[in-house]
């Protein structure tokens, strides 16, 4: 279905001449994305607004759109496995949140988890699982990625104060974000041991 939409979006933009007949395959690819990611985004935004609240699910898609993607690490295989794991992420994300809801972590505990994190970027991120990134790439990935997280650890103090649900997701988030890029840097090093004892 996905595929078919991409499609069609696509012979629109050739008859409609903004974009070549040569350049269809790489608009396909991230319109594809696009979609995608929109369907993705929608489906969480009220899935939150269901079962909690959709602030929640907007800081998760918004989190995972500026830091995860910067970071790199596991990604599915397959649409269906990508969604997947995007809603049990979340629900994981929301279960996280609650434990620290009930332990009344406060401001001196995001500032100390988000120290370790940005440390954690600075040292490790990132870490790509398609393709491999010139030294140019990494740095600005790295940047990126840890300037995204400051903004982001800034909100959650900000949150604190206000509405502490907020800033307990931002830091949940976050920090499965970094447990997945890290997930992906012992997967290759698992693979590198393994060709080098080959």
């Amino acid at each position: 279905m996905i595929k078919k939409l991409v499609r069609i979006i696509t012979e629109e933009l050739i008859c409609s001449e903004i974009i070549q007949p040569e350049e269809n395959s790489l608009y396909m690819y991230g319109i594809e994305l696009t979609v995608v990611s929109l369907i993705n985004s929608i489906w969480m935004i009220g899935v939150s607004w269901i079962i909690a609240d959709p602030i929640l699910g907007l800081l998760y898609v918004l989190i995972l759109g500026s830091v995860r993607t910067q970071l790199g690490g596991y990604h599915a295989k397959t649409y269906a496995g990508c969604f997947f794991c995007y809603n049990i992420i979340f629900c994981s994300s929301l279960l996280i949140c609650r434990i620290l809801d009930d332990i009344r972590v406060g401001v001196s505990y995001i500032l100390a988890v988000g120290c370790i994190y940005l440390c954690i970027i600075y040292r490790f991120a990132p870490v790509p699982s398609l393709k491999k990134l010139n030294m140019e790439e990494k740095k600005y990935a790295k940047r990126k990625a840890f300037i995204g997280t400051v903004g982001w650890l800034i909100l959650a103090v900000l949150f604190a104060g206000w509405k502490k649900i907020y800033a307990l997701e931002i830091i949940a988030v976050l920090g499965i974000s970094i447990f997945l890029m890290g997930t992906e840097k012992i997967k290759k090093q698992i693979s590198k041991r393994k060709g080098e004892g080959q």
